[in-house]
C-alpha cells in the first residue's frame, strides 16, 4: 500500500468516525447538551471517574477486536470498521475528557498550542 492509499484510507474512515459521533451525539446527549454527560452519569452510578467509566466502555470494543483478530478472515469489513471506528471515537472522547479534566478546555491559548 502507498502513501497515498493509506491517506485515502484514513480520511475515508475519518469520515466515517464523524458520521458516526454525530449519530451518537443525537443519541447520547440531544440538544445542547454536555458532549460528555453520559460518562459522568455513569461515572457516578459507578462510583469512579469520567474517564474510568469511559475506558470501562471502550473495553467492550477492544476485546472484540481482539477477538475477531483470533478468526480475522471470519469477520466481515464492516464489522472491523464499526469496531475501529468505535475506539477512534472512544480515544476522542477519552482526549475531550482528558482536556475537560485538566481545565485547559477554556484556554484559547491551549488550542494555539495543538494546532
Amino acid at each position: 500500500m502507498t502513501h497515498d492509499e493509506f491517506m485515502t484510507l484514513r480520511s475515508h474512515l475519518d469520515d466515517y468516525c464523524t458520521e458516526l459521533l454525530s449519530t451518537k451525539a443525537n443519541e447520547y446527549a440531544p440538544g445542547k447538551q454536555d458532549r460528555l454527560c453520559q460518562f459522568h452519569k455513569i461515572a457516578t452510578l459507578s462510583n469512579t471517574t469520567p474517564i474510568q467509566a469511559l475506558l470501562s466502555l471502550m473495553a467492550k470494543h477492544e476485546t472484540s477486536i481482539h477477538d475477531y483478530g483470533k478468526r480475522a478472515n471470519s469477520y466481515n469489513l464492516d464489522l472491523w470498521r464499526e469496531k475501529i471506528g468505535d475506539i477512534r471515537n472512544y480515544c476522542d472522547l477519552l482526549w475531550a475528557l482528558i482536556l475537560v479534566t485538566a481545565e485547559k478546555v477554556e484556554e484559547p491559548e491551549f488550542f494555539k498550542s495543538i494546532e
